[in-house]
């Protein structure tokens, strides 16, 4: 674009440059329009000029929408960041609650067939035992434990080896 068609009005420019260039030209005025700290007003002085599709269409619009589309992606990037953790925190807190109460249940009952075991053998139980000791514990429901407390002593080595 000749810097020389501006002195000879709008008229003038707009013969003799392309609509792209208008365009581009009439947004870059309202850019610098928006930079003007005096505040005069040429913003909404040039912004009736243009039509909707001149402005949509300017390279200044379309860098804007993509860097606005770059920092939305990048916010919801965040979001969906914090959001998935605080979804992950709470997921594994009622796992870690549910293990937690498992494990307890487990322990539980391993104390109470030790007690037993001492009570119906006399002694602490080898490793073995100590290993079947556990894997019971682990197995056993609520009712099976009042059962075993039932047994005799070699009922209860019996049931205590009993693989099942």
């Amino acid at each position: 674009m000749n810097c020389c068609l501006l002195g000879g009005g709008p008229a003038v420019l707009r013969e003799q440059v392309t609509e792209g260039e208008l365009g581009e030209l009439a947004v870059a005025l309202t850019v610098m329009a928006d930079a003007d700290k005096r505040n005069r007003g040429l913003r909404h002085a040039i912004l009736p000029l243009l039509r909707r599709e001149i402005i949509m269409e300017s390279w200044v619009y379309t860098q804007g929408k993509l860097k606005g589309i770059e920092e939305g992606k990048l916010r919801g990037l965040e979001e969906g960041k914090l959001q998935g953790l605080e979804e992950g925190k709470l997921r594994g807190l009622e796992e870690g609650k549910l293990r937690g109460l498992e494990e307890g249940k487990v322990e539980a009952n391993l104390g109470t067939l030790r007690g037993l075991f001492l009570r119906r053998v006399g002694r602490s139980p080898d490793e073995a035992e100590e290993a079947s000791l556990r894997r019971r514990a682990a197995a056993i429901s609520p009712e099976g434990l009042v059962e075993v407390f039932d047994l005799s002593s070699s009922a209860f080595l019996a049931w205590l080896a009993d693989p099942r």
